[in-house]
């Protein structure tokens, strides 16, 4: 469970909506956004951030409908997108008076880092994607099995392909991460949002340096895409794990030193 969270706010986004932050680290050190998965709060990243906040200030926050930020989503929920949710991201950023920094986003969380990278260039300093695709219609998709394990929803069922079972046997309350939204609307919504994604035609631009991180035993989102997205992205570098699930980072020492080495080579200034 995390020990160094120093502060939880909320911050109200282009639309008005209230979405929860919680910062870790010095105030003073490089800001270091990360972007949580479909469904989830920032406390998924808890098993990672401390380690991150050792050295960068991290800053987490809840999507809509997760955690403390309040279920409300702009027009019908189907129609919200990762790249609306990329707004959200500029809000937390604009509102904690965050000009630049480096963004790290897992799964959906990969998804909406895309769309920040690739229409807010000057917002991003090293961006890492990790577990995540371009998009679905050029991607590699999932096993049918596996989908309907996801529409099932059984965290018997779910977390052996979100966590290593020997880290999910070490820390069993993380077993119901993946049904942790709030309420049926913003489950839709995610998923809406997850299944809609579609960047690859806006990869070629992003600027910032860029790693991009995957588990070789990925169910979820198998780690071909991690090979595509890593072509499609200029100067991309790739580290494929080979231990690990969907929520590599959970106990993941080499993907987070990977990542850590990844930001020293590209500082913020």
């Amino acid at each position: 469970m995390p020990t160094s969270l120093s502060t939880c706010t909320t911050i109200t986004t282009y639309d008005g909506a209230t979405l929860a932050v919680q910062l870790r680290g010095a105030p003073a050190a490089e800001p270091l956004l990360l972007i949580a998965g479909q469904g989830l709060s920032g406390a998924a990243w808890d098993p990672a951030a401390d380690g991150f906040a050792a050295r960068y200030r991290v800053i987490t926050y809840d999507h809509r409908g997760t955690g403390g930020s309040e279920v409300a989503f702009p027009g019908e929920p189907l129609q919200w997108s990762t790249r609306a949710a990329a707004r959200d991201a500029i809000a937390v950023l604009d509102r904690l008076g965050v000009a630049r920094a480096h963004v790290y986003g897992h799964s959906m969380g990969g998804r909406i880092a895309q769309w920040l990278a690739a229409e807010a260039p000057h917002r991003v300093a090293a961006l890492i994607l990790g577990g995540t695709t371009g998009g679905d219609s050029h991607g590699v998709p999932r096993r049918e099995a596996i989908s309907a394990a996801l529409a099932g929803g059984d965290p018997a069922v779910l977390g052996p392909l979100f966590f290593r079972a020997s880290w999910l046997a070490e820390h069993p309350e993380y077993a119901d991460v993946p049904m942790r939204t709030t309420s049926a609307v913003a489950r839709r919504a995610h998923f809406a949002a997850s299944q809609s994604h579609h960047a690859w035609d806006v990869l070629g631009t992003i600027a910032a340096p860029t790693l991009v991180v995957h588990a070789l035993d990925d169910e979820i989102c198998p780690s071909e895409n991690a090979r595509l997205l890593t072509q499609a992205i200029p100067d991309a570098e790739l580290h494929l794990l080979d231990d690990g699930r969907h929520v590599y980072y959970a106990g993941g020492r080499e993907a987070n030193e990977a990542v850590l080495s990844f930001l020293r080579r590209h500082p913020l200034r």
